[in-house]
């Protein structure tokens, strides 16, 4: 999400507490009107397809982008903006994305999954489609480029830091947005869930400094 007025960019990595962050920086959103929103989406899309990495001037970034993608949309000005993102601890960010597919029959994937348990989910995961929330901040050589990479665990903290940098005051809602309901994230792995997520995620254990630890 880019917000020209702050000269921001927030990059928004599913289920890590973003809608709740997006409510807090809702008045201070740029607007866009309908058509441009509807073009917007067509045209990423088409994008994603052809893998091409050209931008229209009048095209907001994708819900979900990586900063590299806003990088190349912003070009030289990217670096004149505050960039910050929330990460979460792999094995619960594994959890809460289960459950919120399960859960959401607008979701998707959510035929897919809806009827895994969580070890299948697991390794179809592992195995078949994954994604590192290392790859939403850094470029093509692996080099970070946000400036701010706040935690799920201490959302509202790290929050206070990024509202105070753009001079907001603002804090968070306690109310929780899109949030799956579930248990505790230890409660469901088994050593072999474990290895398998310590595997496939061993980049964002170490890049984000998550213990790999249940």
């Amino acid at each position: 999400m880019i917000y020209k007025n702050l000269k921001s960019i927030f990059v928004r990595i599913y289920k890590t507490g973003t809608t709740s962050v997006l409510k807090a920086l809702q008045k201070n959103q740029d607007s866009v009107d309908l058509k441009c929103k509807i073009y917007n989406k067509l045209f990423f899309d088409y994008l994603h397809l052809t893998k091409k990495k050209k931008f229209p001037k009048h095209l907001m970034v994708d819900t979900h982008s990586k900063a590299i993608d806003f990088r190349d949309f912003l070009k030289n000005e990217y670096n004149e903006y505050f960039k910050f993102t929330f990460v979460r601890n792999p094995y619960d960010w594994q959890v809460s994305l289960y459950h919120f597919m399960k859960q959401d029959i607008a979701h998707d994937q959510h035929y897919l999954v809806k009827d895994m348990s969580f070890d299948d989910y697991i390794y179809w995961r592992c195995n078949h489609e994954y994604e590192l929330q290392k790859d939403f901040v850094v470029d093509e050589n692996g080099n970070l480029i946000v400036d701010f990479i706040g935690k799920f665990e201490n959302l509202s903290q790290d929050f206070k830091i990024i509202s105070k940098k753009l001079d907001l005051g603002l804090i968070l809602s306690e109310k929780k947005f899109k949030s799956s309901r579930h248990n505790h994230y230890s409660t469901y792995y088994t050593k072999k869930l474990k290895s398998a997520v310590d595997e496939v995620f061993h980049d964002d254990f170490e890049f984000f400094k998550y213990k790999k630890e249940i």
